[in-house]
């Protein structure tokens, strides 16, 4: 029996920290990866609610330097990815952090992947368009 391995495809799923106390654990993480800048993308909404005071506290106790990503709105627009991307550059940032749900998760994915690969978010429509993993 002959198998056809031109359809196979890889997946490089981004790793999920979630649950009671996962903010206090950003760092470890962080520090895991050995990255000295990370680039926090977050909404408004995390701010309001005291976890994004929580995580600082917790990068800072670690002397992480850090800068925050939070002009996003629901279902992030391509503007709103590449004006990240850009700032991710500027910063010299070396980790990409989501803090939040869907939409700071899938704009963090689309920064770090449009940053790596150094193109246009729109240029990633279709299938199997990511050459670099972000």
């Amino acid at each position: 029996m002959q198998h056809d391995f031109s359809k196979l495809r890889k997946f490089l799923v981004p790793e999920f920290v979630f649950g009671e106390g996962a903010l206090h654990l950003a760092s470890k993480y962080v520090k895991r990866f050995q990255a000295s800048k990370i680039f926090l993308v977050t909404d408004k909404g995390i701010a309001d609610a005291g976890w994004l005071k929580i995580l600082e506290e917790n990068i800072k106790s670690a002397n992480l330097d850090y800068v925050i990503f939070d002009k996003i709105t629901p279902n992030p627009k391509d503007n709103e990815v590449m004006k990240g991307a850009e700032i991710l550059k500027y910063e010299k940032c070396d980790i990409v952090l989501a803090l939040g749900g869907g939409s700071p998760m899938d704009c963090a994915k689309a920064i770090s992947i449009t940053s790596t690969n150094n193109v246009n978010v729109t240029e990633f429509e279709g299938i199997d368009e990511v050459k670099l993993p972000g």
